[in-house]
């Protein structure tokens, strides 16, 4: 049967409309630069966008201006962990297992637990399978990730603990900044 090219199109444009509704739901669209890309994608863009540093283009603009860098998208990091990762009390994060979480936040893309393959994890990471699983389980000691095995498919990390501890050790240094201006305030003026 021959189909008109309205409905050929018609047909491909609700196939789009599911997909891209599916692709929402399951994956994160990577955030990618506005401005057209130049001809060659390795030299920094010369378009006045992006060196303003404005929304997107500011992340290219902070990456040496190489669209070709944002290709596949970029996480969103609070700098608050890169800050505080490796002086979180009782057990600071190693800078491997700091690299760990930033790679589990590459497949975090809202509040369910990523569920990345640890072969994946490690190929990224340029590292064993084993050295992967071992930092998982040195992570799930610490009491910073909870493991969720599931039978026939990949591991659901939950960063929960993670979350909890860092906001819990934030606060914890902004009642002693808060503790130590008081007790500035407070001491008698000497100069008189």
């Amino acid at each position: 049967m021959k189909r008109t090219a309205k409905k050929v199109r018609a047909a491909a444009g609700a196939r789009t409309t599911i997909s891209k509704k599916k692709k929402r739901r399951n994956t994160v669209a990577p955030q990618r630069a506005k401005d057209s890309v130049s001809a060659n994608a390795d030299q920094p863009s010369s378009s006045p966008a992006a060196k303003t540093g404005s929304g997107a283009h500011g992340l290219i603009t902070r990456w040496g201006g190489h669209e070709v860098l944002a290709r596949d998208g970029f996480v969103p990091v609070v700098v608050t962990y890169l800050k505080n990762a490796g002086q979180l009390k009782p057990h600071p994060l190693s800078p491997v297992e700091t690299l760990f979480v930033l790679q589990l936040m590459v497949h975090k893309w809202d509040a369910r637990a990523p569920h990345p393959s640890f072969k994946t994890l490690a190929t990224r990471m340029g590292i064993s399978l084993q050295y992967a699983r071992r930092i998982a389980r040195d992570l799930e000691t610490k009491g910073y990730l909870r493991r969720r095995m599931r039978v026939g498919t990949t591991t659901r990390f939950d960063l929960t603990p993670l979350f909890a501890h860092l906001a819990s050790h934030v606060q914890s240094i902004q009642q002693q900044h808060a503790q130590g201006e008081s007790d500035i305030n407070d001491e008698p003026d000497d100069l008189a």
